[in-house]
């Protein structure tokens, strides 16, 4: 049979359109040899995501968006229609997240389980998503974004210490006026004096030391020698305490033993005295208030003196009378020699009144 040129052209005509149509598919990411699922996704932003853009799930391409467009009700959110393929199980809690895949503006899809059913990869029948579902949408920082975050702040703090320097430079540019600078300068220089002779100082006392330093070394030889003889009479000291333990134990209880009776018996000295103090302390203040009480009493030459009116008054004028006496005998001396009482006698008066008495005595 044979076959017409008019039937070859449209056989080959037919053909060329299935591979451009298989072709484009193709292009546009569409698996052409497995079925796919479609979801959509509602975003408030897309972030530059286009139509074709691939659909990752755990970094494997699983399918593409299809379309994106705005919701002629609420023109606030966009509808992605995305197909993925019915290979990936998903979840009716999946999360469709928008990420940057390069540095540069490429976007995709990165689809993301959530369910709490999620075992050994597998999801509950209950929880798998069905095409025609919406899937949860979401919104990755891309690498601009986050950087522009974490430097925001760097920024800012960059500023806060420009302006702080620069408000530190105003306040020394005010206070190192040309007055303090020449100071500073002098000071300087002092310290560059200073450190030139401190210089001389060590050079002095390195020459010093290199002179000295056989002394040292005995001294140093010296101060080992005491050392290791200080070790030795540790040592001993040691060894007879080890061996003497026992004894300066017991000696140490001795001592003890002495200081509490010493303590004991001091103590009872000190309670009998003042024991006695206090027991001759009432009897004074006993016998006292009973004197006092006679004393208020009347009785007693005390008590009488100082209760008869009569008394005190005749004692007064005895004392009187004996003072114009005693007034009298100074002033009038003759006058009260005459008497017998008073006169003296020589020492040979005395004598012979003697010799008188014992011729008396011999006549007899």
């Amino acid at each position: 049979m044979k076959i017409s040129n008019e039937l070859k052209v449209g056989l080959l005509t037919l053909v060329a359109l299935a591979i451009f149509i298989l072709g484009y598919r193709y292009l546009q990411g569409k698996n052409l040899f497995s079925s796919q699922s479609i979801y959509y996704v509602l975003y408030d932003d897309v972030q530059g995501l286009v139509a074709s853009s691939p659909v990752h799930y755990k970094g494997l391409a699983v399918g593409l968006v299809e379309s994106l467009e705005l919701i002629p009700n609420n023109a606030d959110k966009i509808l992605a229609t995305i197909l993925v393929d019915n290979a990936v199980p998903l979840s009716k809690e999946s999360i469709a997240q928008i990420y940057s895949t390069g540095l540069i503006s490429d976007k995709a899809i990165n689809l993301m389980q959530t369910t709490d059913g999620f075992l050994r990869n597998r999801i509950p029948k209950n929880q798998l998503a069905m095409s025609g579902d919406t899937l949860y949408g979401d919104n990755q920082k891309d690498l601009t974004t986050q950087v522009a975050e974490e430097v925001r702040p760097v920024r800012e703090k960059a500023d806060n210490m420009l302006g702080s320097i620069d408000s530190i430079l105003n306040v020394i540019k005010g206070v190192f006026d040309t007055n303090t600078q020449n100071n500073i300068t002098q000071s300087i220089g002092s310290i560059e004096n200073i450190l030139g002779e401190f210089d001389k100082t060590t050079l002095k006392l390195n020459k010093l030391i290199d002179e000295e330093q056989q002394n040292l070394k005995n001294i140093l030889a010296n101060v080992d020698t005491i050392t290791g003889n200080l070790g030795e009479t540790n040592s001993k000291i040691n060894y007879l305490l080890d061996n003497n333990a026992n004894k300066i134990t017991s000696i140490m209880s001795n001592v003890d033993s002495v200081v509490r009776n010493v303590s004991i018996i001091t103590d009872k000295f000190a309670t009998m005295e003042l024991t006695e103090t206090v027991e001759k302390a009432k009897l004074t203040i006993s016998e006292l208030e009973q004197i006092l009480g006679q004393v208020n009493n009347g009785k007693g030459t005390i008590g009488a003196l100082l209760s008869d009116e009569d008394l005190y008054n005749k004692i007064e004028n005895t004392t009187l009378s004996l003072d114009n006496l005693l007034n009298d005998l100074k002033d009038n001396p003759k006058k009260y020699v005459q008497f017998s009482l008073i006169e003296r006698k020589t020492k040979e008066q005395k004598e012979q009144k003697k010799l008188e008495r014992k011729a008396d005595k011999a006549n007899n």
